[in-house]
């Protein structure tokens, strides 16, 4: 009989804190192949029943959103940020920027860099 010491999340450690586009897809890939999924799924649809479903973390092979919604494909920025929860800064006009982006920038800036020559350099790539 199967418990939930079986279940293939509980062998990586951070699981479900995925920062990451593709870190947030393996944890998908890897609830979709778990054999305690049906399961899980149950757990997690009665959670939301009750209105304390999970928000911001991969739970029962979705990515749910902060806002408890469900999410197929998570959303990124353009260099592969996950923009979600704590990296997401809302904008006036509608449109959610990202943390680790604005960061980046303002690295950059104090060191009297491009945003991309300091993307270049914390990714190893700058010779």
């Amino acid at each position: 009989m199967l418990t939930t010491d079986d279940a293939l999340c509980r062998r990586i450690a951070d699981f479900t804190e995925a920062i990451s586009a593709d870190e947030a897809r393996y944890c998908v890939n890897t609830c979709r192949r778990c054999p305690l999924l049906d399961a899980c799924r149950r757990a997690t649809d009665d959670m939301v029943e009750r209105r304390i479903g999970p928000r911001g973390i991969v739970q029962a092979g979705i990515w749910w959103g902060i806002d408890g919604k469900p999410r197929q494909e998570p959303r990124t920025c353009k260099r592969g940020h996950l923009v979600d929860g704590h990296n997401a800064i809302p904008k006036a006009d509608g449109r959610t920027q990202c943390r680790t982006c604005q960061n980046l920038f303002q690295r950059a800036k104090s060191h009297g860099r491009t945003t991309a020559q300091q993307w270049a350099i914390e990714q190893g790539d700058a010779a």
